[in-house]
């Protein structure tokens, strides 16, 4: 368009009270590929004026932290591409595979069956239920053990004398108590 048809056209937009207004143009489009460190996929139009694929169209306002979500391949998504920035960019989603949220060094990543914080390097939650019984039956050990230790003096066989071994542990147990399990599960975080 030439400099004189653009003056032309911001005039008529400007008498009109539509100078510098964006509106966006929508199009139903079937994702083709998807690139995440680029926070963009590729699609081809099914519906609305374009003709040709749409590549780079974005997932999210920048690449950088925020929230994300990464639409299956082969599924329907809308596209908005603004009059303005003419930057395309999807609106709605049919399906999704993945939702990440990425927050400085924090990342927090769904798909279908593993939900992630990070890179998952530390290995699965802890099942809080299971680890408590666990937890529970080494402590019956433990208390039937310290009751022995602790309890009547048990002499040495033969001589009546009381028993070295139950002196000394009884030494070394001095202060120590079983561990109390009954607050290792934080409610706010569950899985």
């Amino acid at each position: 368009m030439s400099v004189h048809n653009r003056n032309i056209k911001d005039a008529a937009g400007q008498l009109g009270g539509v100078f510098g207004t964006d509106t966006v143009e929508l199009i139903y489009c079937t994702v083709g590929s998807v690139d995440i460190p680029n926070c963009s996929c590729s699609c081809t139009p099914i519906s609305g004026k374009a003709t040709t694929g749409l590549e780079n169209v974005l997932l999210k306002a920048e690449a950088n932290d925020g929230f994300m979500l990464v639409p299956s391949v082969g599924s329907t998504v809308v596209v908005g591409i603004s009059s303005l920035t003419k930057i395309p960019f999807v609106m709605l989603f049919e399906d999704v595979d993945q939702v990440l949220v990425k927050i400085n060094q924090t990342l927090f990543s769904i798909t279908d069956g593993l939900t992630k914080f990070n890179n998952g390097s530390n290995g699965g939650l802890t099942n809080t239920p299971e680890l408590k019984t666990q937890l529970d039956k080494n402590n019956q050990i433990l208390t039937a053990l310290l009751n022995i230790l602790t309890g009547p003096t048990i002499n040495e066989p033969g001589n009546g004398a009381p028993s070295a071994l139950q002196t000394a542990l009884n030494v070394a147990l001095a202060g120590k108590a079983v561990g109390d399990f009954s607050q290792i599960e934080d409610t706010k975080v569950t899985h």
